[in-house]
């Protein structure tokens, strides 16, 4: 049974589920950007109002065969309701252990959501991501959240994407972007739009530098990408300077890739199949 050990920072959560006994876990968020939240006491079910710890140590049920040392990430394992040391489709971020676990331990302390130094490999996208079909809308065909006050000076991030035109129609056209930001943010890549051919592919990477950090941080980066979307193997790569360019640190930043097509027809559709995060500190 999960149990406080320590709590911090707490907010309201309205139920429109089941009975959420005291210390029971809940997911919060949608697709890579979950997190989750411990009730501080019996929150009724389908109208009842609460508190959700989302910070703190935590006693929190584990796997009894994991084991891990004081710093290690630990997952939420929505599938069995109970932490893991071992990342899945069923997982979400938990925290990093704040005391060491051993073999046989039905329990372990969890430092909740403790992302401020969360450092290597943040995402890595395991399926292949929602079509974009018959829109002439930009849309995101893929993204990650990087938390509010994560990035610290001198941090990099590697982004690295990789996509594919399943069907297309005539000479309509498909351009590309990857974002900080999201939609409304920092373009960092633009492909061109190409009248694209069926399995046609587009990919790209692209390395930033934290050099300043708060409300008016700042970052420079470089890549380089497939100039447009062509078949496999026939590549042109393009390189790409970002200057020093503004970002706020203190708010959550959007890792993007966009995809738009020229007309709305049917027989358009692509999707991104490779998105991964990587944050160096």
């Amino acid at each position: 049974m999960n149990s406080f050990v320590h709590s911090g920072v707490r907010i309201p959560y309205a139920n429109t589920g089941s009975l959420i006994s005291s210390g029971g876990v809940v997911v919060l968020g949608v697709g890579p950007n979950r997190f989750i939240g411990v009730a501080v006491a019996d929150i009724a079910a389908t109208t009842g109002t609460g508190e959700l710890a989302v910070d703190g140590v935590f006693a929190l049920t584990f796997l009894s065969t994991d084991t891990g040392s004081v710093g290690d990430v630990v997952w939420w394992d929505t599938a069995n309701s109970r932490c893991t040391v071992t990342r899945s489709s069923t997982t979400v971020y938990a925290g990093r252990l704040a005391l060491a676990k051993g073999n046989g331990d039905t329990t372990g302390n969890v430092r909740l959501n403790d992302v401020g130094r969360l450092t290597g490999l943040l995402y890595n996208q395991v399926a292949a991501g929602t079509a974009l079909t018959a829109s002439s809308t930009e849309t995101a065909l893929g993204a990650f959240t990087i938390p509010a006050n994560v990035l610290k000076v001198g941090d990099k991030l590697r982004i690295r994407y990789q996509g594919i035109a399943t069907a297309t129609n005539s000479t309509d056209t498909l351009a590309v972007k990857l974002y900080i930001g999201g939609l409304s943010g920092t373009a960092l890549i633009s492909h061109a739009a190409t009248d694209v051919a069926n399995n046609d592919v587009f990919s790209g990477e692209y390395e930033l530098t934290v050099r300043t950090i708060g409300a008016s941080g700042t970052i420079v980066g470089c890549g380089t990408y497939k100039s447009v979307p062509a078949a496999e193997g026939t590549a042109t790569y393009k390189d790409d300077i970002l200057a020093s360019t503004a970002i706020d640190t203190t708010a959550a930043q959007d890792i993007t890739v966009s995809g738009t097509w020229s007309t709305t027809n049917a027989g358009n559709s692509c999707r991104l199949d490779v998105l991964s995060v990587e944050l160096v500190g």
